[in-house]
C-alpha cells in the first residue's frame, strides 16, 4: 500500500510541471506512469533485502525504479527511518523502515527533509491535439521549477473527510478568498460539484431548475438533477442565440401559484458556454431578478478561469498577481449564491473541482459529498497540484485565447464558417461552405504523421497546445480544399454532407445557437 502511495506522489509531482513551450517537442524517454498504471504496482526485493518500486504499463512494459529522489521525512517516525535498512541499485540507495512498510529511493543515500521526485509522462506527439482541455503529458521541470508543494502535502497529509488535510484546507481557503465567498469545498470533478451544489440548494420537491437548453448540468451530467435532486429542468432557448437574458427567464419563472408546474427554486447559468463569455451586465440583471423572487443562483464555472483571464487582459491587469485575480473572480461570482470551478479544464490540474458558497451551505454540501461517495481522504496531492496550477498555469490562459483566434482566422480565410464567437480558447467551425465534411477532416487529421485529435466541429486550445498543431490543422484543411477544387474526392465511403434540412429540429436549434459542451 505504501509503495502505491509513493508511485502516486511521483505521478502527481510530474503532472504539475507543465511545459512552457508552444513548439512541438520531440518525445522524451522518461519513466512513464499513468493513473491506470497504479493498479499494476509491484514491489521487488533486491539481493540485500531492500525494497524498490517498479510499475507495469498496460502493454506489460516494466518501468522503474524511481530515480533522483531524496528520502521523504515525516511519513513515519524518525527512528524508523534511521534504523531502517537500505541497499543499492546502481548509484541509488533504497531505504525502507524497520517494519518494511515505508520506503523511497535516495540519490545520495542521505536522509533528507524533502523529496524532489522525477517520474514524468512522456512528452511529444500529445501536444498535437485540439480535443481536450488539457493532457497529462508534461516535460520534466528544471531543478528550480520542481514542485515541493506536492511533497509537503505528503508530509502533513491528513484525512480530508474530517477536515484534517492541510493542503486541501489551504486550497479551499485560497479559492474561497479568490472568489469572495465564505467557504469552499474540494471534490473530484466538475460534474460532482455541480450536482452537489444543486442537491444542496434543493430542500423538498416539487421543485425545478431553470437552465439554458445546452447547459452541461442538464445535457451532460447523466440526468443528475433528476436522479439526485428529484427536480425537473426548465430548459430555455436564448432568444439572441448566444446567452439567456432576463427577458428569457422572467416569463419562465414558476412562483408556486400553478399547481401543475414545479416551482422554480434555482437558476443555473454557465460561463463560458461554447467558449463564449456570458455578458456580466446580463448576469447581474438575472441575479437581481432571482433575489427579488428569493430564487437561488448557481454558476457552472467550469471555464470561469478563462473568463477571468480575458477580463484581466482587457483591463490591463496582471494575471500573475493574486490580488488582480481575486478582484476579477469576486466580481464575476458576486451575483451567484454558489459556483463550481473546475480545476482541470483550463488551468490543467490533474484532477479536481471546487464549489464555493456560504459556510452554512458548504457544511451542508459536505453531507451530500459523503453520501455521493465523493469524500477523498488523502486528497493532499490532488489539492497541491491544483494549487500549483492556479499559480503557474492560470497566467498562460490569455495566450491560449490568442492561439484560438489565430486558428479561427486561418479557418475563416480558407472559407470555413465560424459558428460561435471566439471569446476564449474554443473554436466551433463548419467546413460545409468549402465542400468538406467533419468526418473526412477527422480522417485526414488522424492519418497525419503526428495525428491531430479533434472533437468534430469543436476545437479546444489549452496551455500545452503547440503553435505547430494549429498551423498543421490549418494546412490540412487547405490541402483538402485544394484537392476538392481539383476534382478529388476526400470523403470516405458512407460519409455525406449534413445540411440543416436533414437535421432534426433540436439539432437545427443546436447549430443555430452554437452548441457547446
Amino acid at each position: 500500500m505504501i509503495g502505491r502511495s509513493s508511485i502516486l506522489l511521483s505521478v502527481v509531482a510530474g503532472l504539475c510541471a507543465a511545459t512552457t513551450s508552444l513548439a512541438l517537442q520531440e518525445p522524451t524517454l522518461t519513466y512513464a506512469f499513468s493513473i491506470s498504471t497504479l493498479e499494476n504496482i509491484l514491489g521487488t526485493t533486491s539481493a540485500d533485502g531492500a525494497t524498490t518500486i517498479v510499475a507495469t504499463a498496460n502493454n506489460g512494459t516494466i518501468y522503474g525504479p524511481m530515480l533522483n529522489a531524496t528520502l521523504i521525512a515525516g511519513l513515519g517516525s524518525q527512528k524508523a527511518f534511521k534504523n531502517g535498512t537500505y541497499g543499492t541499485i546502481g548509484e541509488d540507495t533504497v531505504w525502507k523502515t524497520e517494519n518494511g512498510e515505508i520506503f523511497e529511493i535516495s540519490e545520495s543515500g542521505v536522509f533528507g527533509e524533502t523529496a524532489v521526485t522525477r517520474v514524468f509522462l512522456v512528452s511529444g506527439e500529445e501536444e498535437m491535439q485540439l480535443k481536450k482541455d488539457f493532457i497529462m503529458c508534461y516535460q520534466p521541470p528544471s531543478e528550480a521549477n520542481s514542485v515541493p508543494a506536492i511533497v509537503d502535502c505528503y508530509v502533513v497529509a491528513g484525512d480530508d473527510v474530517y477536515g484534517e488535510d492541510q493542503s486541501t484546507s489551504a486550497l479551499e481557503a485560497r479559492i474561497a478568498k479568490l472568489t469572495g465567498k465564505e467557504a469552499a469545498m474540494f471534490a473530484a470533478s466538475g460534474t460532482m460539484t455541480n450536482q452537489l451544489s444543486i442537491r444542496t440548494h434543493m430542500k423538498q420537491p416539487p421543485h425545478s431548475v431553470i437552465a439554458d437548453y445546452r447547459a452541461h448540468v442538464h445535457k451532460m451530467e447523466a440526468g443528475g438533477i433528476a436522479m439526485f435532486s428529484q427536480a425537473t429542468t426548465h430548459q430555455l432557448v436564448p432568444s439572441n442565440h448566444f446567452n439567456l437574458t432576463v427577458d428569457d427567464i422572467e416569463p419562465a419563472l414558476q412562483l408556486g401559484t400553478n399547481i401543475h408546474i414545479a416551482p422554480t427554486k434555482l437558476i443555473c447559468l454557465e460561463n463560458t458556454l461554447s467558449g463564449m463569455i456570458f455578458p456580466q451586465d446580463e448576469v447581474v440583471r438575472i441575479g437581481e431578478l432571482a433575489r427579488k423572487h428569493e430564487i437561488a443562483m448557481h454558476l457552472d464555472g467550469a471555464r470561469i478561469w478563462n473568463v477571468a483571464a480575458a477580463e484581466i487582459e482587457q483591463r490591463g491587469l496582471d494575471a500573475r498577481k493574486e490580488e488582480d485575480l481575486q478582484t476579477v473572480l469576486t466580481e464575476l461570482l458576486e451575483p451567484f449564491d454558489t459556483a463550481s470551478l473546475c480545476l482541470s479544464k483550463g488551468i490543467g490540474a490533474p484532477i479536481g473541482s471546487a464549489v464555493v458558497g456560504t459556510k452554512e451551505f458548504i457544511a451542508r454540501a459536505k453531507w451530500f459529498r459523503k453520501a455521493f461517495g465523493g469524500g477523498v481522504r488523502q486528497s493532499g496531492p490532488m489539492a497541491a497540484a491544483a494549487d500549483y496550477a492556479i499559480t503557474n498555469h492560470f497566467p498562460r490562459l490569455a495566450s491560449t485565447h490568442a492561439l484560438a483566434r489565430r486558428l479561427a482566422n486561418g479557418l475563416t480565410e480558407l472559407g470555413c464558417r465560424i459558428i460561435a464567437r471566439v471569446d476564449t480558447n474554443m473554436v466551433f467551425f463548419d467546413p460545409a461552405p468549402i465542400g468538406l465534411t467533419l468526418d473526412s477532416i477527422m480522417a485526414r487529421l488522424k492519418s497525419l504523421p503526428i495525428p491531430i485529435q479533434v472533437m468534430r466541429e469543436r476545437l479546444v486550445v489549452h496551455h500545452q497546445t503547440s503553435v505547430l498543431a494549429v498551423q498543421e490543422f490549418i494546412d490540412a484543411i487547405r490541402e483538402m480544399k485544394e484537392e476538392k477544387m481539383a476534382g478529388q474526392q476526400p470523403e470516405k465511403e458512407g460519409e455525406r454532407l449534413r445540411d440543416d434540412e436533414r437535421m432534426v429540429p433540436e439539432a437545427r436549434l443546436r447549430k443555430q445557437a452554437a452548441l457547446g459542451y
